[in-house]
């Protein structure tokens, strides 16, 4: 099925294909954000890395990964704090939680640790890093992963249905203060470390 895309996904498609920047796809819930990056983890990707905020995203994630692409068992490692399978080396697609690799490596456990310097390692290239529900990762633990990942990394891409946060740092706040930013100018350069918008939508949008 995921073959088949409606509109609006054909336009993201296309724009993810266009780059080969990182950046961040703002895209509805609901809307068919887990094809996209699918779609785009399947093309010419040896090593893949999705993070999730929820457990329950990754099981997702990876169920889908075995319905709709010929990725398998063998390839695919889901790791999250109940579920843990081993990396393949040779190719792999990972799917985890932010907080599985984020804080301090003194309070995980030597399996964990282990896996987490295959993960950052110099020797793991990730061909693509998905960065779900992106409007997480400027927690700064979450961040501190994301400025490691990109050292060892070709692509990331940054989902979501919202690209918002409450708060954007002093400068920001003060450039919006003095008008010399909107609102959503501030947030994208809030959320530059990530990447620019390569592509948006909203549900207004995609009801028109």
């Amino acid at each position: 099925k995921f073959h088949t895309l409606s509109i609006p996904q054909e336009e993201a498609d296309r724009a993810i294909a266009s780059t080969d920047e990182n950046g961040i796809v703002v895209f509805p819930c609901g809307a068919g954000k887990t094809a996209l990056f699918v779609r785009a983890a399947c093309r010419n990707c040896r090593n893949v890395l999705v993070l999730s905020y929820e457990a329950q995203g990754v099981l997702q994630t990876a169920d889908v990964v075995l319905q709709e692409t010929d990725v398998g068992k063998e390839l695919l490692c889901v790791y999250t704090s109940e579920k843990r399978s081993r990396p393949n080396r040779l190719a792999c697609f990972m799917c985890a939680t932010y907080s599985m690799f984020a804080g301090t490596t003194v309070k995980q456990s030597p399996s964990t640790k282990e896996v987490a310097d295959f993960v950052f390692s110099a020797r793991t290239v990730w061909d693509l890093v998905v960065l779900d529900e992106c409007q997480h990762a400027p927690a700064e633990t979450f961040r501190e992963v994301v400025e490691k990942l990109k050292l060892n990394s070709r692509r990331i891409l940054g989902f979501t249905g919202t690209l918002c946060r409450s708060q954007l740092g002093a400068d920001l706040a003060e450039r919006m203060r003095r008008r010399e930013l909107s609102r959503d100018e501030a947030t994208e350069q809030y959320f530059r470390f990530v990447g620019p918008v390569l592509f948006r939508r909203s549900c207004a949008d995609l009801e028109a």
